[in-house]
């Protein structure tokens, strides 16, 4: 099976280049032809690319292509994929030990190929929502599985956390007209809802995150026309 390929268009004529191949001219330490044909690269001094560019002669009659180094660090080097992944573990972890909120979680993050993993265990369904954001933040992440669990230390009944929905409700004008139905099996919640705003959503998911003992929200929301 060929290797995940890149197609780099230059002027009228597209080149393409396999992964193996990408590697082979990378690994040339001054201009000269590659063994297999594609062409030859060399690194020059380039003040439009501040030094981080490299040039790959295709062999075309029409000249060669500039690829910026980025391209190569992510096709090419494994060790480069790594150091990425453990900046971006390290930037999630440090944004969550500088939230207090999220103090005394036991929640871990793994970090591969730039998706990331959220595992482990929070007190609050606050805490879960709050890493996904800090994860979804971090530069260079392309996808997010949260497998954080919510065990609370002193979890409110069903009736009790459904009152307090009640009265997130009752105390904020923002959801007069809003008509809203509650449910809570335990610890799960379920909001059937059609609001005014897309932020008394958010408004009120937070809120009932906040509230120990849920453990699961599930909303279906509509809007006013």
């Amino acid at each position: 099976m060929e290797d995940p390929f890149v197609w780099i268009h230059h002027l009228v004529a597209p080149v393409r280049l396999t992964r193996r191949k990408i590697e082979r001219i990378a690994l040339l330490k001054v201009a000269g032809t590659s063994s297999d044909g594609v062409g030859s690269a060399s690194y020059p001094e380039s003040p439009t690319c501040g030094g981080m560019c490299m040039t790959i002669t295709t062999g075309h009659p029409k000249g060669s292509v500039i690829v910026v180094a980025f391209l190569l660090l992510v096709l090419v080097s494994p060790q480069a994929r790594a150091d990425s992944d453990l900046m971006i573990k390290q930037t999630i972890e440090k944004a969550a030990a500088n939230n207090s909120e999220l103090l005394g979680t036991g929640v871990r993050v793994a970090v591969e190929d730039r998706s990331v993993i959220l595992f482990g265990s929070a007190r609050l369904y606050l805490h879960r929502m709050l890493y996904e954001q800090i994860a979804w933040q971090t530069e260079g992440v392309v996808e997010v599985d949260n497998e954080i669990r919510v065990v609370p230390q002193a979890p409110l009944s069903d009736v009790e956390i459904k009152r307090n929905i009640w009265e997130i409700v009752g105390r904020h004008e923002r959801f007069l007209g809003s008509e809203i139905t509650v449910t809570v099996t335990r610890g799960a919640v379920f909001l059937v809802g059609t609001f005014g705003h897309p932020q008394d959503v958010i408004f009120i998911k937070k809120r009932m995150a906040a509230i120990e003992g849920v453990i699961a929200i599930d909303m279906h929301v509509a809007f006013w026309v």
